[in-house]
């Protein structure tokens, strides 16, 4: 008798937790809110599952409001990787690791979903940018995602001069440490369009 009920009771709490769980919210943009309310309490895990579950709920983005929520969602969860990857010395090497390519699949995506996303674009050429001189300048494809990173965000702020001025580097990099002499004249471009916004804006 005692078994069966705790049977019963354990089939019980299965179903009810079911029924909690399927009337959980599938709305993105409500998760959003709680991570932001998560994060703003200091709660780091409440937040990190509350916008990964924003990055579910918007897989199959399709209006444009709901695209924008969509690459807000990875860029929000990317960023929370950046602050954990910044404030937490203790994490092992491969969490470490783990969490760098998420924030980066996660800045690729929200881009990929919303090509006018600038914050995305902007935070993603700075993490090629730092991953491209940070290993000496010697890993080409670093060079090389930079310089399409900053196209894309040119495109959107074509008055950025630090962008140009970089994205300069990054091809004057690839001349000199890759011999890729066709670059050379990109790079001069580069380098004299950031100059001449510099004019402009005095």
């Amino acid at each position: 008798m005692v078994v069966l009920l705790s049977v019963l009771g354990g089939i019980m709490f299965v179903a009810i937790a079911g029924v909690v769980i399927s009337k959980l919210p599938k709305d993105p943009g409500y998760y959003l809110t709680l991570g932001d309310e998560q994060l703003e309490r200091g709660k780091i895990s409440g937040a990190e599952q509350a916008y990964a579950r924003a990055v579910g709920y918007s897989k199959d983005a399709k209006e444009s409001e709901a695209i924008t929520l969509a690459a807000n969602a990875r860029y929000k969860l990317a960023m929370l990787h950046e602050q954990i990857l910044l404030d937490n010395s203790g994490l092992t090497k491969s969490e470490w690791l783990r969490r760098l390519r998420s924030m980066r699949s996660l800045l690729d995506a929200a881009v990929r979903i919303d090509p006018t996303h600038e914050k995305s674009h902007r935070k993603l050429a700075e993490l090629y940018w730092t991953l491209a001189t940070s290993g000496g300048g010697k890993d080409q494809s670093m060079w090389v995602n930079y310089i399409g990173i900053a196209e894309k965000l040119l495109a959107i702020d074509p008055q950025d001069h630090q962008i140009y001025f970089r994205k300069g580097i990054a091809q004057e990099a690839l001349v000199i440490e890759f011999n890729k002499k066709q670059r050379l004249d990109g790079a001069l471009a580069d380098f004299q369009k950031a100059i001449d916004i510099m004019r402009e804006i005095g």
